[in-house]
This record gives C-alpha cells, structure tokens and sequence, in this order.
C-alpha cells in the first residue's frame, strides 16, 4: 500500500490544483512527502476527485487549502481510496507556498523531498548550519542561506530534542535524492 496526498486551493474566484506527492510514512507516521508523484498509479483520477470535490466546496463558500490522502492497494493501483480530507494548510501546502516565493513559477517543474524528523546531534539552528556549510553538489553550496540559489536545502524546523526537518528543491531529480542523502548523511 502506498499513500498520495492531493493539494487544491479554493481561492475567492476559482479553486486551484496545487499537486500530489509521495507521502513518507516512517515508524508508522508521516515524515514528509516527495513531489510530483509518479505518473501512471491513479494519478488522473486523484487529479479529476480532487478537482470535482474543490470546485463543488469552494462554490459552498470554503476557501483556503482543501488537502486529500488517498491510499493504493497492491491489487488496485490505478483505483485510488480516499482516507481522510482536511480544510487546513499541511507540510506540502507550506513547502510549495514556500517554493512558489522563492523559486516563482519554475517551482511547479521542480522535484521537491521534504522531510520530518531527521536524527542529528546539532543542538540549535547554528550548529546545523554550521554542519552543512562545507556541503557542495554540482560545485554549489547545498543549503540554500538567502535569495537566488537555483537548487539546494533548507532547513524547514530547527533541531528539537535530536531531530529537524528539511526540505530539498531542484529541477533534477536525480539532484534532490542525492541532496537528501548528502544532508542526512551530514546530520
């Protein structure tokens, strides 16, 4: 079983199609998200629900983030069941919100890993940063530390009793499964 997460805004004039993502599940609970989900594995279908339910509440008068966890049975991969729907902003809707900011409108072709809970040993924020500054991908900085990196981390939440959370943007997925295994690893 895999699980998908459908994200839409129900803006004043329309309601909006943000994307879906991977979710992570670790130790039984959510941990993050990889964006865009594959293609194939219901993907038009979670699109088409999620739309049709957006357009039908945001004509109720709802407005803000409308999020759907969808799950996909090993026998069933193309039939898509919803779990649970939210009316609130969640750590996909946060991270794109962020990336759309930063990035602009390159944000939406971009792989992003996002993740929660990432053991380290770094106290405060500090002597994370400090950790990954020596950190280089592709001749670059990785951690992204101010206005006009095209790629890279940053971190989302500082550490908290032995862990932080992280996201990683790029174009190139092959680039972001490497920043995400380089930052961890530097942890």
């Amino acid at each position: 079983c895999s699980v998908a997460g459908s994200l839409a805004y129900l803006g004043p004039d329309e309601a909006r199609f943000i994307g879906i993502d991977k979710q992570v599940i670790k130790n039984g609970g959510w941990s993050g998200f990889d964006f865009p989900y594959p293609a194939g594995h219901g993907f038009a279908r979670i699109r088409d629900y999620t739309v049709r339910l957006a357009d039908a509440v945001r004509s109720s008068g709802a407005r803000g983030y409308l999020n759907i966890d969808w799950a996909f049975k090993t026998s069933a991969p193309e039939s898509p069941l919803a779990l649970e729907c939210n009316f609130r902003s969640n750590g996909f809707a946060y991270i794109t919100e962020f990336a759309e900011k930063y990035f602009g409108e390159a944000w939406a072709g971009m792989h992003i890993s996002c993740r929660e809970s990432v053991a380290t040993a770094a106290g405060n924020a500090a002597e994370l940063i400090k950790r990954f500054s020596g950190l280089r991908l592709n001749g670059r900085p990785l951690l992204i530390t101010g206005p006009g990196a095209a790629e890279g981390a940053v971190i989302t939440a500082p550490p908290f009793e032995g862990s932080f959370s992280l996201a990683v943007f790029s174009s190139d997925g092959d680039f972001t499964r490497a920043a995400l295994a380089a930052v961890e690893e530097a942890s």
